[in-house]
């Protein structure tokens, strides 16, 4: 079991060095490798705090999700949420590293041990800690809801992470929006990637119908309504 201090969760400093002094450059840089393209960055709200609710599936969608943005200068860095144990695949923790994410232990992953468990709530706890001092500086956090990479189709979306966020949204009184971000890889005949499209809905909100006592049945709601979007957006059935 790694030790609680031994992450990647605040790692920031990288990221924001690359973009601002390869940020100019960032569209020759991925030209050169695949045609990105970009629609709705008007949707995102330069005001946080932002979630974006992305489709997963490929490791490297956080980095496609997010250099649109930079790019528009609409938004820093955005954090993101990623399964604890990508640590220990080299280049996934690089990646990491370089996105200043955010660990989070699924329940599925958490040992049985009374240790490992007390220590893998505590990264839990100090990554929700993390993400409530970014929101009350108008942060923005991408989560993939699928919560593991699904490749065909769009799998089903966890509302764990929702409910905590709306939680907070009520503990301080905050409004977060959310927005749907549909990824279609477009390949040639012989299967190398060809092209990747990055789509951003347009913002959801929690409906405060549903009020703080009903937050489970509202999430579900949000949840589904986020997952119809990226399902459109992805353009997959």
């Amino acid at each position: 079991m790694v030790s609680v201090e031994s992450n990647w969760s605040f790692k920031k400093g990288i990221q924001r060095k690359i973009v601002k002094h390869f940020g100019p450059y960032i569209d020759d840089i991925i030209d050169k490798f695949v045609g990105l393209e970009a629609d709705g960055e008007e949707n995102v709200s330069k005001d946080g705090p932002i979630v974006l609710t992305p489709r997963h599936q490929h490791m490297f969608d956080p980095f496609f999700i997010t250099i649109p943005l930079l790019r528009s200068k609409l938004l820093y860095p955005t954090y993101l949420m990623a399964p604890y144990e990508l640590r220990n695949i080299p280049l996934a923790n690089r990646m990491l590293e370089f996105f200043g994410a955010i660990p989070w232990y699924r329940l599925k992953d958490i040992k049985s041990t009374k240790k490992d468990r007390r220590d893998s709530l505590k990264i839990n706890q100090n990554s929700l800690e993390h993400i409530k001092i970014d929101f009350n500086n108008n942060g923005h956090l991408a989560f993939f809801a699928e919560g593991k990479i699904v490749r065909e189709g769009l799998g089903p979306f966890s509302t764990r992470l929702f409910e905590w966020i709306t939680s907070y949204q009520y503990e301080c009184n905050v409004d977060i929006l959310y927005n749907p971000t549909g990824i279609e890889y477009i390949r040639k005949k012989n299967g190398n990637l060809k092209k990747v499209i990055v789509r951003y809905g347009k913002t959801e909100r929690y409906d405060k119908s549903y009020g703080p006592d009903r937050i489970k049945e509202g999430c579900k709601d949000l949840s589904e309504r986020c997952r119809d979007s990226v399902r459109k957006l992805s353009n997959s059935i």
